[in-house]
């Protein structure tokens, strides 16, 4: 293990020099050092220096900027790669600015429609979610499932993941109902995946237990009679 940290370490030095040379090295372009940037950010994200990595982001969206053709769909994967670094560091608000414009970019180049939208529909709608932003958490995540539709037999965490944040923020939204529906979703999908014991089911049955003592309350508060 020890070893393997040290060639991270050394990997990590390489990588910094190769981005520091390059600003001014002659045939290195910016684009060329955009990406040298975003792999160095991957390895200081894995050595838990997201402050660092969320720096090298921020410069390699700047390349990027510079490079851009007039006119062309601002924002890139370097957006949403930068909004997971924000968000792993609690800035959650800047974190959906950033998310939002990558949508937009990936909406003007592939369309609205294209599977490639389900996992920035699924990361908006999760942070709109810690933010108390509910509605908007709903829109983007039943985004995720309807653009993700094709494939969604196919992977099965992120479908089950999806349907367990559409059903938490349809519970804060008050409707219960479609809620329940979401978590009997996500519990059949894992259950049938990872059998009954696997973490992931039970975090599905927790929030179906509470969706349902919830929908037990709701029905003696208006049905009297019920609860006696």
């Amino acid at each position: 293990m020890l070893r393997g940290l040290g060639r991270l370490d050394e990997a990590r030095a390489h990588l910094e020099e190769a981005v520091r040379a390059g600003k001014t090295a002659p045939g290195v372009t910016r684009d060329t050092v955009r990406d040298w940037r975003r792999d160095l950010s991957k390895l200081l994200i894995r050595a838990g220096r997201l402050d660092d990595a969320r720096r090298q982001l921020e410069r390699a969206v700047e390349d990027d900027e510079a490079a851009c053709v007039p006119g062309a769909p601002r924002g890139s994967f370097l957006d949403e790669d930068l909004g997971d670094v924000l968000r792993a560091l609690g800035r959650q608000e800047e974190a959906r600015q950033r998310y939002e414009r990558a949508l937009r970019y990936h909406v003007a180049v592939f369309g609205p429609d294209a599977f490639a939208l389900r996992e920035l529909h699924h990361r908006l709608g999760a942070v709109s979610r810690e933010l108390g932003r509910y509605d908007e958490a709903r829109h983007h995540l039943e985004e995720a499932l309807r653009v993700g539709h094709p494939l969604l037999r196919r992977d099965i965490a992120a479908t089950a993941a999806i349907h367990n944040d559409l059903a938490m923020a349809l519970r804060h939204l008050g409707d219960l109902d479609e809620a329940r529906r979401q978590f009997e979703q996500s519990l059949g999908v894992v259950e049938a995946a990872l059998g009954p014991e696997h973490a992931r089911v039970g975090l599905a049955r927790y929030g179906l237990g509470l969706t349902l003592w919830d929908l037990g309350r709701r029905d003696a508060s208006t049905d009297p009679g019920r609860a006696s």
